[in-house]
């Protein structure tokens, strides 16, 4: 597995929400007002969630070779 999963065994999984092995997209990401989410499904650690900002820093730094 990458950065961006999550996966059944992963210590963190319970705590996510999530229901199923999951893959964090930073290229897909898009913004929403609040008044459109439904609710709260669960969290990711400090760790983690830097650990994906970094990379989105990254990949936005670099730009997105697949955008050509």
């Amino acid at each position: 597995m990458n950065e961006g999963d999550i996966a059944l065994d992963d210590p963190e999984f319970p705590a996510s929400g999530l229901k199923a092995v999951s893959l964090f997209r930073l290229g897909f990401l898009a913004v929403l007002s609040e008044s459109v989410l439904l609710g709260r499904i669960g969290g990711l650690s400090s760790a983690r969630r830097q650990r994906l900002l970094t990379n989105l820093c990254r990949h936005l730094a670099t730009g997105n070779p697949t955008s050509k």
